[in-house]
């Protein structure tokens, strides 16, 4: 166990050596482009995504409800599905709204 510890503070301190040479030592800084872009396109995407999503989780609330009184379960899924659902809504939003191929990437697979 102590060996675990040693082990993540060398490549801690490993790390914050490389960070301390590309940050004070380089000549060039690396730009900084906005991660995410509002446009008018994009107001309008997310309102649709987002009005929609909302009449998707009301309808979702009920249609689970009725759904158990039928097939009974143990334990209620609806937390669960709404919790996906809402994971759901934020990553087409985020893909919405991306600014940058990697995160268009990240959303698009959450």
């Amino acid at each position: 166990m102590k060996n675990k510890h040693a082990l993540i503070t060398i490549l801690t301190l490993i790390q914050l050596v490389v960070l301390v040479y590309f940050d004070f030592f380089t000549g060039e800084h690396m730009a900084v482009n906005p991660v995410f872009v509002i446009d008018n396109l994009a107001i309008i995407m997310s309102l649709i995504i987002n009005i929609i999503g909302s009449l998707i989780c009301i309808y979702g609330v009920r249609y689970i409800a009725e759904h158990e009184e039928h097939h009974p379960v143990e334990k209620s899924r609806q937390p669960r599905f709404m919790f996906w659902l809402v994971i759901f809504l934020g990553a087409m939003n985020g893909i919405v709204f991306s600014n940058s191929l990697v995160w268009l990437y990240f959303f698009w697979e959450v």
